[in-house]
Formats: C-alpha cells, structure tokens, sequence
C-alpha cells in the first residue's frame, strides 16, 4: 500500500487526539475564568460560564465542582432563593460525603441572609405587623444539620457561631415582641414571652431586656415584689 494514502487518516488521527487530550485542561481553565470573575464581581458572566462547564463536565467530580461553584456565585451576587435551590439539589443529588460540608454550610450561609432580611422586615415599625422570622429556624436547621453530618469538618467551629448569632436574633425578636406588648399595654402576655425568652435564650443578651421588660409589667400590674425580685436576680447575674 502506497504510504502517501494513509497520510490524510494517520493526519485525522493525530488532530482528532490533539483536540480531546487537553480537554480537561482548557475545562479547568475555563472554570479558573469563571472563579475569577465571581471574585471581580462579574456575576453574570460567571454564572453563564459555570452553567457551560456544568453541561459540559465530563464526569461526576468535574460536575459537582462547576455546580457547587454555581451555587456560591449566586449567593455573591445576591440570588439567594436560586443559591439555595442550588445547594439544596446537589445535596438531594448526590450521596454524603465528606465534601458536602462546605454545601451544607453553604445553604446555611444562604438562609441565614434570608432570615436576616426577613427580621428586618417584621421589626420595622409598621402597624400590625404579623410574621415570625422562621427562615432564621430554617437556617438554624441547616447549621445544626451540618455539625450532626460532619462534626470534624472545617466548617463545624463556624457553624456553632452561626447558632449562636441565630440565637441573638430570635432573642431580639421576641423582645421587640414584648414591647409591642408592653405599649399595648397587654402586660401579662409581656411577662409570659419574657418567660419564654428566659427559659430558651438565656444565654443571649437580648435576655436581660426581656427580663427587665417583665419587671415594668409586674410593677403596671401592680405587683413590685415580683419586679423587685427579677431585678435582683438581674443584678445577681450580672455580678457574676
């Protein structure tokens, strides 16, 4: 056979092997692109690209990764309701692994900038304001979850910050509650929510307020000996 004639098939064999070997090359660039631009605040951009590398990943670890970094560009850009159904579908997707943490965590951070919108909202003095910040649970949840799938994770020592903040928070709420009360002048339903908050938040801060809110509506209900003794637990607490 005549060497020449095999020159086209032996030339389509060498370009088509030199067009697929570097593909995970120029996948891994193009997501090192991507990355970039979420860190220059180009979100959209990063957002169309990680999309791209996701249907184009060429297996499972290369689609989890394009994915999970989808997930974090739409929390940086502010998407949050779309950050969360991201991470919460790579969770449902794909098995428990140790990698996961940093998804759970990721969901965490997403609710809890949820919930922090959603209190702003129900704080705002505005008449007749109904709600309870339940994102902020939701968040709580997803912080607890993570701590109970992964307690070695890197992600477990902030996860307990998280709580606590949480905690403050829904402490807060509650005392902007009893003094909605207080003003209505509903005082026995003030002293059974700062009942509430000192049975389940006590090691906040927005814990002493509530108690010193229960002390005013013991003293306009007439009763200063129940007043003076929270005062006096008070002020034994904070000599400690």
């Amino acid at each position: 056979m005549n060497p020449l004639r095999l020159l086209p098939a032996l030339l389509l064999i060498f370009l088509s092997a030199c067009a697929t070997a570097p593909e995970p090359q120029v996948w891994q660039a193009g997501y090192t692109q991507a990355m970039q631009a979420v860190k220059a605040g180009r979100f959209e951009e990063a957002i169309d690209s990680l999309e791209s590398l996701r249907d184009s990943a060429a297996d499972e670890n290369r689609r989890y990764q394009a994915e999970t970094a989808l997930a974090y560009a739409l929390y940086k850009k502010g998407d949050y309701p779309a950050a969360r159904q991201q991470a919460e579908e790579i969770i449902r997707r794909y098995p428990p692994a140790p990698r996961q943490a940093y998804v759970h965590y990721l969901r965490g951070l997403i609710t809890l900038k949820m919930g922090e919108a959603e209190q702003r909202r129900l704080l705002a003095d505005q008449p007749g304001a109904q709600g309870y910040p339940m994102t902020l649970r939701e968040a709580y949840g997803h912080f607890t979850e993570l701590i109970r799938h992964f307690p070695r994770s890197t992600y477990t020592e902030q996860a307990y910050r998280h709580l606590a903040y949480i905690r403050e928070l829904l402490a807060e709420y509650e005392v902007h509650q009893i003094q909605r009360l207080m003003m209505q002048k509903r005082y026995q339903q003030a002293i059974d929510r700062a009942r509430f908050v000192g049975e389940n938040y006590d090691d906040t801060r927005a814990s002493r307020q509530a108690q010193r809110l229960m002390a005013k509506a013991y003293e306009a209900l007439g009763q200063p000996e129940e007043a003076e003794l929270i005062r006096r637990r008070l002020e034994d607490r904070e000599a400690r």
